[in-house]
Parts: structure tokens; sequence; C-alpha cells
């Protein structure tokens, strides 16, 4: 909870709306016998006709009125939920814009929550770039100009609408970092940091669950004929391949198919398969 006001009154008022449920309810249900005693009434010839046609506008009267009150407990409620102000994820806040108890003017903003989950880096790009770009793409991001102590993003997505024109705005998730970093800083971001190089990928059916959400490990065939198993950083994963951000290396192989049935150090063949097809079908 963020931030609350006096629960009273809106307490109050929907104890009200309550009790007057309660009456209409019970209204209806004694207004609706009486239209039911007034027609066997009228069967049996003791009543006039308009006396069971008054009955029954009462019943139908008092039905109205139920829903009424029954709208009106449903308005309460409404009334007593927005006297608590409710994040809408879990986080914490970082900046407060208004004092308690100041009367600020409709829709001024007075928190900054910052999420708990995976962090994300917000990056203006150049109209012509941003053409080439597409989720799960790979940048580099770095506090100073060399580029050290930097680390890995993902493209996670990419704004339709140009801002003045000149670019548009790219939102960048987090794969690695060093330690959790401070909400509002600014950062250098490399799109394309291996320039020329396409991504590792390998088949999700190669990959084991890692100790983080984007991290996973895979069997890596080794020279000597064994596996050895090794941690890798996961980008995003798409049409069934998943990015590796890194951990492998290119011409590394990895285990795709029986990984279940192996150790760390044992010793496998090679897959060559028995049959080639040449010309004609076979």
């Amino acid at each position: 909870m963020l931030a609350s006001v006096d629960r009273q009154p809106a307490q109050l008022r929907l104890q009200e709306a309550q009790a007057s449920l309660r009456l209409a309810r019970a209204q209806a249900v004694e207004r609706e016998l009486n239209y039911q005693r007034q027609k066997r009434l009228l069967a049996a010839g003791s009543v006039a006709q308009s006396v069971v046609e008054s009955a029954l506008a009462s019943s139908e009267q008092a039905k109205a009125e139920q829903v009424r009150a029954q709208a009106e407990q449903a308005l309460a409620h409404r009334e007593l939920d927005r006297t608590r102000l409710i994040a809408p994820f879990a986080g914490r806040v970082v900046a407060r814009h208004a004092q308690p108890r100041t009367v600020l003017p409709a829709g001024q903003v007075v928190l900054d929550i910052e999420s708990a989950a995976g962090q994300e880096v917000v990056a203006a790009v150049p109209l012509a770039l941003a053409e080439t770009l597409k989720p799960g793409d790979l940048a580099r991001a770095s506090s100073t100009a060399d580029g050290t102590s930097g680390f890995d993003l993902a493209l996670e997505g990419i704004s339709p609408r140009a801002d003045d024109g000149l670019v548009r705005t790219a939102v960048f998730r987090v794969l690695r970092p060093a330690s959790r970093l401070p909400s509002g800083i600014t950062l250098l971001v490399q799109m394309h940091p291996d320039t020329g190089t396409q991504p590792l990928s390998v088949p999700v059916q190669a990959l084991w669950m890692g100790t983080g959400s984007n991290s996973a490990e895979v069997f890596v065939y080794q020279p000597g004929g064994t596996v050895a198993l090794r941690s890798v950083s996961l980008g995003t994963v798409k049409d069934g391949r998943a990015l590796i951000a890194s951990g492998l290396a290119v011409g590394e192989r990895v285990v795709t198919a029986g990984a279940a049935f192996l150790q760390d150090g044992e010793t496998v063949t090679l897959f060559q398969p028995g049959t080639r097809l040449n010309g004609g079908t076979q």
C-alpha cells in the first residue's frame, strides 16, 4: 500500500448501502407474496382485477428498488477501495513529489515506483538504425566512453512513433549486470557490438535450467570424446531457438538429444548418419 485516506466515511456509507439493500430485498419478497395471494383471491372471486394489477405494480416497483440498492452498494464498495492506493507491482518508492497532507490538483504525479523485477534501459535510437532492429537483438551498455565495465542488453521492443521526427524509443532488458543499477543513470548503448557477426543460438532442447531466469546449462562436446556441463547466459527465445549472450564460442558443439541421460565428463560418440540420399528416392 502506497497511501491511504480516512476510511471511516466510506465504511459508514457502505454500511448504509448494505442496510438499504437488505430492506429492499425484504420489501421485494413481501410484495411478491402479496401479489401471489391476490392472484389466488382473484381466482376464488374474492377481489377485483384492479387489486391484482395494483399488487403486481407494487411487486415490480420493489424489484426495481432492489436493483437500485445493489448498485448503491457496489458504488460504496468502489468508494471504499479508492481510499487506499495500491502499487500495481512489487517494488519500492524511489521519489516523492509531494508532502503528506498537501492539497494537490488532479493528475499530479506524487510517487515514482521502481519495480523489484528485472531492470530495463530506455534509449533513443536514430530512425535509420531503428528500421534494422528487431526484438532479441543484443547491445552493450556502459557508463564510460571506452565501454569498460559494461553489461549486455537484449531488445524488448521499439516504439512505432518517432519522437521529434528524429529518433524512436527502444526498451532493452538488462541481461547480466554486475550489481543492481541505480535508477535514472545515463548510459552509453552500443548497438550490434560485434559488427558482422551473428549472435549464437541453440535449440531449446539443449538447455537445462540454470540458477537464474536468464541463465541455463548445456552439454558441450569436448575434443577427447566427452561432454562438459557449462553455464551460459541467454538472450531471447524465438522459433524454438535461444540466443546465447555468453558462455559458448563459434564452432563448439552442444548436445541436443539425449541430454537427460548424460553426466558431466561422460564419454559420448558423435552421431553419423548411416544413409545418404543421392538423386532419386531410395
